[in-house]
């Protein structure tokens, strides 16, 4: 307990950092980090701790754990390699939907539509529809049950586990243990034998997603002064420069894309002074970047001059769309409900999570997924108890960023989409304090 005295009352603030317990969850990432030197029975013990807490505690820890877990979600496997990560997904959401019972809002009758659709759809491949419908039901039921307090230790402590996972990937990327479960690194340009870093994902693509959520939600923890000035730089530089490591073209541009948005941002909350310093410097950087010729940045800018026509950039997905366009314009009812769950896609996968959508269970089941999605944010909007003036940019960038993500990956059986997007709804509850706020906190 913390005694702070505000004239002429004596008032008691519980230490809220306490209430998370800490330990037991550093204890089972050390074993998943552990486990592929050790092998499943470190993540098999890492599974009973995070499972003895979902039981525990409240949805608030849980919440906590499922995005420190993220990061780790391809190493915390059982032998023979399904994500374990999954199976403490499904328990949390089974056991805090009996611990609170159906919530009366929009977001549980969009679900329950979509229950019966994706079973409509589901051609009894259970193992999908479990990873999709499952995932769903984790953000229905543990976001509606976070507070302001829990949302911001959770973003924090998500960005934090970002880098120190990526600084141990980094650390004992090319041991053979590793190599073993991930797979062989991707070369950045064939024939160079420079490879693509991946953290502890198998596709440095899905890897950067993370990298980028990262930076959009430290952006906001910052912008509501929530962080420091030393976090956020150190924090923020870590993420870009693991980026840069995957070679990825998709992050570079979205990083891009961040920049301009970040240096708008400024403009929009009148601090002008930062959005010009930001916007001379960004000109300043690429300036330098360009005339240096830095042999990392050097090679990821090969990746978009060696392209000679649009397939190249996309590196073959607008071929992949073509097809799957094809496909799902072929008849009235694939285009309206799609293959079903238990077809495969065609030679590739989508690389466009609406279209696999689309692919799947079609525009209606498309459809519904977006009405889920925006049924969630506004759950997620009545939840913020901070400053609710917060403009359009403060809200939704980590949405927005996510979403663009997705227009050149697949994501509908990907446990990282679920996570990165529980993540960012999880942030628009996040708002600067108000007095008002301030003053229920003391």
């Amino acid at each position: 307990m913390k005694i702070r005295t505000h004239k002429p009352v004596l008032k008691l603030r519980r230490n809220q950092q306490s209430d998370y317990p800490l330990l037991g969850i550093a204890c089972a990432m050390l074993l998943i980090y552990l486990s592929p030197f050790t092998g499943s029975l470190t993540s098999y013990a890492a599974f009973i701790i995070c499972l003895y807490r979902v039981f525990r505690y409240d949805a608030k820890v849980f919440a906590t754990d499922y995005c420190l877990l993220v990061p780790l979600a391809q190493i915390f496997c059982t032998s023979g390699g399904m994500s374990l990560f999954v199976y403490l997904s499904l328990a949390g959401a089974v056991w805090y939907f009996v611990r609170s019972g159906i919530r009366m809002n929009s977001s549980y009758v969009v679900l329950i539509i979509l229950l019966n659709y994706l079973l409509f759809r589901m051609q009894m491949n259970i193992s999908n529809f479990l990873l999709c419908f499952g995932q769903l039901c984790v953000l229905c039921i543990v976001l509606p049950a976070q507070d302001q307090e829990s949302a911001r230790r959770t973003i924090k402590l998500f960005c934090i586990g970002v880098v120190l996972s990526s600084a141990y990937a980094l650390i004992f990327r090319n041991t053979w243990q590793l190599r073993a479960i991930l797979g062989t690194e991707d070369e950045a340009i064939w024939g160079t034998g420079i490879r693509r870093f991946y953290g502890f994902y198998r596709d440095p693509n899905y890897y950067m997603t993370l990298l980028i959520l990262g930076l959009s939600v430290l952006s906001k923890l910052k912008n509501c002064n929530l962080i420091g000035t030393g976090m956020f730089l150190t924090l923020g530089a870590a993420m870009i420069i693991f980026g840069i490591l995957t070679y990825s073209k998709m992050f570079l541009l979205t990083f891009i894309l961040f920049s301009v948005i970040y240096i708008i941002w400024r403009f929009r909350d009148r601090k002008y002074f930062w959005g010009i310093t930001l916007a001379i410097g960004a000109l300043f950087s690429i300036n330098i970047v360009l005339s240096l010729e830095i042999d990392v940045l050097e090679i990821l800018l090969d990746r978009l001059r060696n392209a000679t026509n649009i397939s190249d950039l996309t590196t073959g997905r607008t071929d992949v769309y073509v097809l799957y366009m094809a496909e799902i314009l072929d008849n009235m009812g694939t285009f309206l409900f799609g293959v079903g769950l238990n077809n495969e896609g065609l030679y590739k996968d989508a690389h466009n999570l609406y279209l696999e959508l689309v692919y799947y269970i079609g525009v209606l089941g498309l459809i519904l997924m977006l009405l889920f999605m925006g049924s969630m944010i506004r759950v997620m909007q009545r939840k913020t108890t901070g400053d609710r003036s917060q403009n359009v940019i403060s809200k939704y960038i980590a949405l927005l960023l996510l979403a663009v993500l997705y227009c050149s990956l697949h994501g509908m059986f990907q446990i990282m989409f679920y996570g990165g997007l529980f993540v960012a709804l999880l942030s628009v509850m996040v708002a600067k304090d108000t007095p008002e706020t301030q003053a229920v906190n003391t």
